[in-house]
């Protein structure tokens, strides 16, 4: 599986481009508007002005270095400096100042296959059921998601390609939903799990390339490899630049080569 995309790990923070921090500590309630007191994270995933201070955290920056109390400075969408220690005086220039009060200052997790969350399924037939299991996973500290279906008939799947593009659009304190990840029907019988064998089924070109031409969403689509066909559609899928995944599968080393 063509992972990389979603986890090459940064060697530090300074002049990265940011999308959004989590501020975390064991014990501690969430500050965030709509988060139930017993949560522990706060998400900050709009940065307010030009120039935003986060400090008196500890600074969790992906170097394996202890975690230490420090400040970052965040200039537009990148992280401009780290300091520890004492706050610099010429950083008083921010326009928006965040205390993290002793928490954690960290990256926000990446969730590439959550099915949902807050008591809410993303294959529930409505644009609700995204923007719930989205408020209840940024409230534990995801930031970035990709919601994932189950197999279905092809009719429920369309219906869901159409209401996730509606929840992306939606403007509420939600993680980044940044496309969709589909699995199934092309699985193997045996390896089903919990997906409905009614829908269960080998690739057939004329299907799965028209759902490919009717979304732009779709980021990563899990199928068995053994089955006749998928490798062809692996195929197709690394030409859209969608990453092909293995699931649910009998598959023997060679039949993956």
């Amino acid at each position: 599986m063509e992972s990389n995309h979603y986890f090459d790990p940064p060697k530090g923070l300074t002049s990265m481009p940011i999308r959004s921090l989590m501020i975390t500590t064991l014990g501690a309630a969430a500050l965030l508007a709509g988060c139930a007191a017993s949560q522990q994270s706060i998400t900050i995933d709009r940065l307010e002005g030009p120039t935003t201070l986060v400090k008196n955290g500890y600074v969790i920056d992906g170097t394996g270095a202890t975690a230490q109390i420090g400040h970052l400075l965040i200039d537009g969408d990148r992280i401009a400096d780290i300091a520890y220690g004492d706050l610099p005086t010429d950083w008083a220039r921010a326009t928006t100042v965040i205390d993290a009060d002793g928490k954690a200052i960290t990256p926000g997790f990446i969730d590439i296959h959550t099915h949902g969350a807050g008591g809410a399924d993303f294959m529930d037939g409505t644009v609700d059921a995204f923007l719930q299991g989205a408020q209840t996973h940024v409230c534990y500290g995801t930031t970035t998601m990709v919601p994932t279906t189950l197999t279905s008939t092809m009719d429920e799947l369309y219906r869901t390609l159409d209401l996730f593009r509606e929840a992306k659009n939606a403007s509420i304190h939600r993680p980044c939903l940044h496309g969709l990840h589909l699995e199934g029907p092309y699985f193997s019988m045996e390896q089903r799990g919990a997906q409905d064998p009614r829908y269960i089924k080998h690739p057939d070109p004329s299907e799965y390339v028209r759902v490919l031409d009717y979304s732009d969403d779709i980021v990563r689509w899990t199928l068995a490899p053994e089955l006749p066909g998928a490798l062809e559609m692996a195929r197709v899928l690394k030409e859209r630049g969608i990453i092909a995944s293995i699931g649910h599968s009998d598959a023997i080393y060679e039949e993956v080569l």
